[in-house]
């Protein structure tokens, strides 16, 4: 089987992008900034389950090394759980939707 060798073109990347990908890249960048706020909600999580070990260690320990007043603070953890995990499930849902859309449309 013989082929031609396809002429070599320049900037032929460019103009993809132009023709198809540019009106669409505000939802592109819609979707990377909801994956960027997936990632802090994600972070988050460690972060407050890092403040539940402390403080569950620290209500059970020595009651000398770091005062715990009253169980009101296990509400507000819980609280920033669900907040995060909600945050999240949002987050996630609206980068799918809008990257999605900018394929589609693209």
């Amino acid at each position: 089987m013989v082929t031609a060798k396809a002429p070599k073109q320049k900037g032929s990347l460019r103009r993809l992008f132009a023709a198809y990908f540019r009106q669409h890249i505000g939802w592109f960048a819609a979707g990377t900034l909801m994956a960027l706020l997936t990632s802090l909600s994600a972070m988050g999580y460690s972060l407050v389950l890092k403040m539940l070990g402390d403080r569950l260690q620290a209500s059970f320990g020595d009651e000398a090394q770091v005062p715990v007043s009253g169980p009101d603070w296990i509400w507000w953890i819980g609280g920033a759980i669900v907040a995060l995990s909600c945050a999240r499930a949002l987050s996630l849902y609206l980068m799918t939707l809008f990257n999605n859309t900018g394929v589609q449309r693209g």
